[in-house]
């Protein structure tokens, strides 16, 4: 069992190197663990333990400790009573992603907000998105503020790292997928307008500088989202949450 103290000292970089993600809170833990990932330590002050093994039967590696020493380790005043070290998951291939069922996919191009990161994970989650790429400069998914932000929703989603942008695109392009980019441009059709189905790939750019060149080229349309003049743009986990209801709705519509 990994001594959990070991985690006040390793940031999201030396935790990723370390092949480690870690939850905070008994909601997050229990979802991770409900998700089948791997415990390494789960630290919990007493009155937390009869939850969590009735949310997991069986041996689960639990060091009981009080509630300033687990705040001590998480590095902030903490009351959520867990905290949890688990073994990180691998990413698939493109490859393997376009093969795991079906419906669109969720292209992250320069997300390093681990909030928005976060917000976008949970959404897609929530309306069935269950495949995302995540851009070469992307934030990571599994980082302590991005697990949070998620409520562990990344956990359910199917997720590939973009190695080679260009040869992403070729093979979208063989696999017969339309490329959407949300953006304001000129020809931007609004979203309640465009037809978006099972074979989209839909791509989100960073929040100040918008979709990079490379997918921007790769794009078949845009998609925008109509605002009032009293805002020049959204921020971009809102968007995502509009978007991908858009396309969870025409997917039922289709039925």
């Amino acid at each position: 069992m990994l001594d959990i103290s070991l985690l006040a000292d390793l940031k999201d970089r030396r935790l990723a190197e370390e092949g480690i993600c870690v939850g905070e809170g008994r909601f997050v833990v229990e979802r991770m663990l409900s998700e089948g990932l791997e415990p390494l330590v789960i630290a919990a002050v007493p009155g937390m333990l009869e939850g969590l093994r009735k949310a997991c039967p069986g041996s689960l590696p639990v060091q009981v400790l009080s509630q300033p020493e687990i705040g001590r380790i998480a590095g902030y005043p903490f009351h959520r009573g867990v905290l949890g070290a688990f073994r990180r998951p691998d990413y698939l291939s493109l490859r393997a992603l376009l093969e795991e069922g079906s419906g669109p996919v969720l292209v992250l191009d320069g997300i390093t907000d681990p909030v928005n990161l976060g917000g976008i994970l949970r959404s897609a989650a929530a309306f069935s998105t269950g495949r995302i790429l995540l851009g070469k400069n992307c934030g990571d998914p599994y980082s302590r503020r991005g697990i949070r932000a998620s409520m562990a929703a990344c956990f359910s989603l199917s997720m590939a790292a973009e190695d080679d942008c260009e040869e992403t695109v070729r093979l979208l392009r063989s696999s017969a997928y339309r490329i959407i980019g949300a953006d304001l441009c000129p020809g931007a059709v609004s979203a309640g307008e465009l037809f978006m189905d099972a074979e989209t790939v839909l791509v989100l750019g960073n929040e100040g500088h918008g979709i990079s060149e490379t997918w921007r080229r790769a794009c078949d349309a845009f998609v925008m989202i109509p605002i009032s003049r009293q805002v020049d743009s959204l921020n971009v986990g809102v968007a995502a949450g509009i978007l991908l209801y858009e396309l969870a709705r025409k997917k039922k519509s289709m039925v």
